[in-house]
């Protein structure tokens, strides 16, 4: 991965995340900061009419013998409404000079989402984690650097494979001693089929809580955005949902919505032998927007799963007849 050096002092640059969606790369020293390509429009309300000023000839443009920190080609200055940055024409990003990214914000204003800019908290976040970066790596011990991750594969692929030696080792002792009994009518020893029937009920329950832990945290470290300023990759969001043509209706209630999912299983036999059947479930595909404070953003629910709080199962009498409609959620 590219570490970008500050332009004045050539210190590596920190990331820094923003509430408006992209992280920047923040000098520790309060120099400067780097916008990759695109993320001045999450910082500027008007960012429209700050490309047009760039484009008319009260932008200036004088080609310098600065490096880019992204690319390592030469960079351009450019002076737009009495600020000054350098821009540069390979990857199009923008360096901005501590202080400028406030005036610019300052200067083009006039959005319907007002934009807050807190550029000293920026720089003082920067020097903060460059801090806590230096006192971190000087802490810590050579003979660490190396060493391997308690929660890496190896790990886990030693912790497995001890288990399965035990179950099969748990097994094939009680398998040998059913082999040796002398009368075959004799019931097994149930304490050790009670031990091997826990074992193995034991290491599935371990291995279906650790995925659910690792979806868990999975979804607890996706930080909620601003429709605004949606990234590529997974992200979450929080809103308003909007049919994009018309509310769909539940298949049994009839109730209006957005998305639905269900399904319908039927107890087949009786007694021990009684046991639940799937035989008619699906899910809606119909897109939809979702609305916030910032926007909107279509979501198109092709493969999604319904996770609801308080999950509400619905069961027919003896006579067939469904249950009354209740609210949606």
């Amino acid at each position: 991965m590219l570490t970008m050096k500050c332009l004045d002092c050539q210190e590596d640059l920190v990331e820094v995340p923003t509430s408006h969606g992209p992280e920047l790369d923040v000098c520790s020293c309060g120099h400067g900061l780097w916008l990759d390509v695109g993320e001045v429009n999450f910082f500027v309300e008007d960012y429209t009419s700050l490309k047009r000023a760039i484009g008319d000839t009260g932008g200036v443009t004088v080609r310098t013998e600065t490096l880019c920190p992204r690319c390592g080609n030469h960079m351009e200055s450019e002076t737009v409404s009495q600020t000054s940055f350098l821009s540069c024409d390979s990857c199009r990003g923008w360096w901005l000079p501590h202080g400028s990214l406030t005036h610019l914000n300052e200067t083009y204003r006039g959005a319907a989402v007002p934009i807050q800019i807190h550029e000293t908290e920026l720089y003082t976040r920067a020097a903060a984690r460059h801090r806590a970066l230096n006192e971190t790596f000087i802490d810590q011990p050579r003979f660490n650097k190396k060493r391997s991750n308690p929660q890496g594969i190896w790990f886990w692929a030693l912790f497995f494979g001890f288990a399965f030696v035990l179950c099969g080792l748990i097994l094939a002792a009680g398998i040998g001693k059913a082999m040796r009994t002398t009368q075959w009518s004799q019931s097994l020893d149930q304490t050790l089929l009670y031990l091997a029937a826990g074992t193995v009920g034991g290491f599935g329950l371990f291995v279906y809580g650790w995925t659910v832990h690792q979806r868990t945290r999975l979804i607890e470290s996706i930080p909620t955005s601003t429709i605004r300023s949606l990234a590529l990759g997974l992200v979450e969001i929080s809103g308003q949902a909007q049919p994009e043509k018309d509310l769909l209706s539940t298949p049994f209630s009839g109730l209006p919505c957005v998305f639905y999912s269900y399904a319908v299983e039927e107890r087949v036999g009786s007694g021990k032998n009684a046991r639940w059947e799937t035989i008619a479930k699906g899910t809606s595909e119909q897109p939809f927007f979702v609305i916030d404070t910032t926007g909107r953003v279509l979501v198109v629910p092709l493969g999604a799963e319904l996770i609801l709080p308080d999950e509400r199962t619905s069961r027919s009498n003896w006579l067939g007849e469904l249950p009354p409609p209740q609210s949606p959620v």
